[in-house]
C-alpha cells in the first residue's frame, strides 16, 4: 500500500512537471494560443514603433488612422502617397538595391492581381491574420474574407456601388441623362472629360465595364466616337476631373473615381452621379496586401490585424467616405450614392475579370492612339 502510494505520488508529480515544462506557454499561462502570440507581436511591434504604408488613400483616411493606432498602441503610421504607376517602379528600384521599404501596400485590386502580382513584389498575406474578430466568418460577405484570387494574396474592404458618370446639376437637368450613350448627344461636344482608359485606374474600369453592358465591339465605337465626335478630353487626375466638373468647365465626366466624387459631394459641389442601375462593386484604393519582405514585420502584421476589425474598418470607412465589406460595420454617414441598393443589377470583380481589364488598356490605347496619327 505504501509502495503504491509513493509511486502514485510520484506519477501525479511527473505529469504536473511534464504539463508545465511540455505544454505550450499558452496552455501553462491560461491564455489561448493566439493571445500568447498577439501580446508577443505587440510588444515587437511597439518597438519596432513604425508602419509604412504605400498607399493613395487620401489625407482624411490617413490623418483618422495614424491618429487612432498611435493611441491604441503607440505605433506611428508613415504613409507614402501615391498612385499605383508612381508606387510599382519605386518598389522595383528598391528591391533592386535590395531595400524593403514599406510594410503594407494600399490600391486598387487591378494594380495588384495585373501587375504587381505577376511582378513577384507580394507576398502571403492570409498567414498574417490572427484576430478571432478578423478570422470570424460572420463578420464577412458568404461567411469568408474576400479574397480575390485563389492564392489569397489581397483583401479588398471597400464595396462602393461606382457608376462612374458624373455630371454638372447646374448645366444639366436631373433626368436628362439615362444611358452611358446619352454622352453622345451633339449638344455636349466638347463639354466631357474622362479619365485616360489605356492607364491603369477607374477609367480603364469604365471602359472594360462598358463590355458587360454591351458587346466589346459596342464599347470600342463607343470610345471612337467620344474621341472624334465629342472631343472628349483625357485626363489621369481623379480630383482634377471631377473638380473641372463641378466648376462647370465641363459638364460630364466619365470613368469619374468615386472617392473624388465623394469629396466634392461632401464640401456641397454642384454635381451627381447618373443613377444608373447598372452598378460596377468597386474596390477603388481600399484593398491591402503586403510586400515580400516587410520592414517592420511585427507593427506592420499588427496594423493589418487592427486595420480589418471592425473598429479599424469603421475608421477607414468614415476616413474614406466609403462603405466596407464587413457586414458589422455601420453605413451612417456614407453618401447613398455609393450604396449598392435593391433592385441594382451588381457586376463583381472575379480574378478572370481583372486579368481583362489590363488587358482593355492595349486596346483603349489602340483606339486613342489611331485618333492621334490623323
Amino acid at each position: 500500500m505504501k509502495k503504491t502510494l509513493i509511486v502514485g505520488l510520484s506519477l501525479v508529480c511527473l505529469l504536473g512537471v511534464c504539463f508545465v515544462a511540455g505544454a505550450p506557454k499558452a496552455m501553462a499561462s491560461g491564455k489561448a494560443p493566439w493571445e500568447e502570440k498577439w501580446n508577443t507581436l505587440l510588444d515587437r511591434g511597439k518597438a519596432e514603433g513604425v508602419v509604412r504604408i504605400y498607399t493613395s488613400w487620401g489625407p482624411r483616411a490617413r490623418t483618422s488612422l495614424s491618429k487612432a493606432m498611435s493611441e491604441k498602441y503607440g505605433i506611428n503610421l508613415d504613409f507614402v502617397a501615391g498612385r499605383g504607376s508612381e508606387i510599382i517602379p519605386k518598389m522595383q528600384a528598391e528591391q533592386r538595391a535590395g531595400l524593403y521599404l514599406a510594410d503594407i501596400i494600399a490600391q486598387g485590386t487591378n494594380t495588384f492581381l495585373t501587375s504587381m502580382k505577376p511582378m513577384g513584389l507580394l507576398g502571403q498575406i492570409e498567414p498574417l491574420l490572427i484576430l478571432p474578430e478578423v478570422l470570424d466568418p460572420k463578420a464577412w460577405p458568404d461567411g469568408q474574407i474576400p479574397f480575390p484570387d485563389k492564392e489569397h494574396t489581397v483583401i479588398p474592404m471597400t464595396m462602393k456601388a461606382q457608376r462612374y458618370f458624373t455630371y454638372n446639376t447646374t448645366l444639366i437637368k436631373k433626368g436628362e441623362l439615362t444611358s452611358y450613350k446619352d454622352a453622345l448627344n451633339p449638344e455636349y461636344e466638347g463639354k466631357i472629360n474622362l479619365i485616360d482608359p489605356s492607364n491603369q485606374g477607374s477609367g480603364n474600369a469604365f471602359f472594360s465595364f462598358l463590355t458587360r453592358l454591351w458587346s466589346l465591339e459596342e464599347a470600342k465605337v463607343f470610345l471612337r466616337r467620344l474621341i472624334t465626335d465629342q472631343k472628349v478630353v483625357l485626363t489621369r487626375s481623379y480630383r482634377g476631373q471631377v473638380e473641372s466638373v463641378a466648376k462647370g468647365k465641363y459638364a460630364i465626366g466619365l470613368g469619374t473615381q468615386g472617392s473624388a466624387v465623394e469629396h466634392f459631394l461632401r464640401i456641397g459641389a454642384p454635381i451627381s452621379d447618373v443613377p444608373l442601375k447598372e452598378v460596377s462593386a468597386s474596390h477603388e484604393n481600399g484593398v491591402v496586401a503586403i510586400p515580400k519582405t516587410m520592414a517592420h514585420p511585427n507593427a506592420g502584421t499588427v496594423f493589418l490585424n487592427w486595420l480589418l476589425t471592425k473598429e479599424g474598418q469603421t475608421i477607414f470607412s468614415q476616413g474614406t467616405g466609403a462603405p466596407v465589406m464587413r457586414v458589422d460595420v455601420s453605413s451612417e454617414g456614407i453618401n447613398p450614392t455609393f450604396m449598392i441598393k435593391p433592385g441594382d443589377k451588381v457586376f463583381y470583380d472575379s480574378e478572370e475579370y481583372i486579368n481583362f481589364k489590363g488587358r482593355m488598356k492595349k486596346v483603349a490605347k489602340e483606339i486613342i492612339d489611331a485618333h492621334l496619327k490623323r
